[in-house]
């Protein structure tokens, strides 16, 4: 995708969840935009461009968030290349696929904050965050993804496969 187009798209994304995630919190559960943004786009266009797409919108979260800035970006960028490996089965009409990967792929982000706070000396207990917090939100952003994937993929395919030009 473009980066006329891409830049400003991640920047809103940003926005929205900032702006929007406390107010659409189930069961304690909060929908991860930029997580499934990054998710569903490397899923269809690979890891060079969620790697981007993964930097870009994680500065533009830590700016906005006020949130831990390199812990936000850098745990962004393994969640694109993890999503990525399924790329080879996206030609499909099969919802299961991004469910799964988004839904590994949230449980992977949590992992890695949770970790990263723990190594700047924060003192969270893994199981009542697991609990309260990783999984819920995994459950949460897999359901969303099967609302916001077949966007996602209409998107893909309208582009024609263009590629991130710098």
């Amino acid at each position: 995708m473009n980066v006329f187009l891409s830049v400003p798209l991640l920047f809103v994304v940003a926005i929205l969840e900032v702006g929007l995630q406390s107010h659409l919190t189930v069961f304690n559960a909060t929908p991860d935009f930029m997580l499934m943004t990054i998710s569903l786009w490397s899923l269809l266009q690979g890891p060079t461009e969620g790697t981007l797409w993964a930097l870009v919108g994680g500065f533009f979260l830590a700016l906005f968030s006020g949130g831990p800035a390199l812990i936000l970006t850098v745990a962004l960028v393994p969640i694109a290349l993890f999503s990525s490996t399924g790329r080879s089965l996206v030609y499909g009409e099969r919802i299961a696929l991004p469910l799964t990967v988004v839904f590994l792929a949230s449980l992977l982000y949590g992992l890695e904050i949770f970790f990263l706070l723990k190594l700047t000396g924060w003192r969270g207990d893994f199981s009542l965050v697991f609990e309260h917090r990783l999984l819920p939100n995994a459950i949460y952003n897999a359901l969303a993804a099967v609302v916001l994937y077949p966007v996602f993929r209409k998107v893909h395919f309208e582009i024609g496969r263009e590629r991130l030009e710098l």
